[in-house]
């Protein structure tokens, strides 16, 4: 998934009503597997050539310390 298909959905939510503030963020493997709460976002690869451009983020479950 692109980052623009992402933002994209969340516009149309918001347009819809939804307040994204309060909107909770999931992770499941599949439809029938158990959810992962994402709690966290992060800087993923960069491109080879030049380490300079961002090509990638993730969503974790990043545990309290």
């Amino acid at each position: 998934m692109k980052a623009r298909e992402l933002m994209n959905y969340f516009e149309e939510l918001e347009d819809q009503g939804v307040d994204l503030d309060n909107l909770d963020v999931n992770f499941r493997e599949d439809y029938d597997s158990d959810v992962i709460e994402v709690n966290h976002v992060f800087e993923d690869l960069y491109d080879e050539e030049t380490n300079s451009v961002l090509q990638s983020i993730v969503l974790t479950n990043k545990e309290e310390e």
